[in-house]
């Protein structure tokens, strides 16, 4: 199964962005945090989301590199380009 169609991927990435919205960054991050587990590395989205988290945090170079990273992951991707 394609990762972007695997329910426990979605379902991880929907609390992560619950999270954020609520600007519970800790949550977010534990929800990220269960991809390793799961199998999942380098999604863009969740790498997305933890540069958000990164920014929120005053992390610069970090949210720099998440971000980068989801950018080179899903280059076609408008939101992460």
């Amino acid at each position: 199964m394609a990762a972007s169609n695997n329910p426990a991927l979605q379902q991880t990435l929907a609390l992560a962005n619950q999270c954020l919205q609520r600007q519970d960054f800790s949550g977010a991050e534990r929800a990220l945090a269960s991809l390793s587990i799961l199998g999942f590395s380098g999604i863009p989205e969740a790498l997305n989301i933890l540069g958000i988290i990164r920014t929120a945090q005053g992390r610069f170079a970090e949210a720099v590199q998440h971000l980068s990273q989801a950018s080179a992951a899903a280059p076609r991707e408008p939101v992460l380009a």
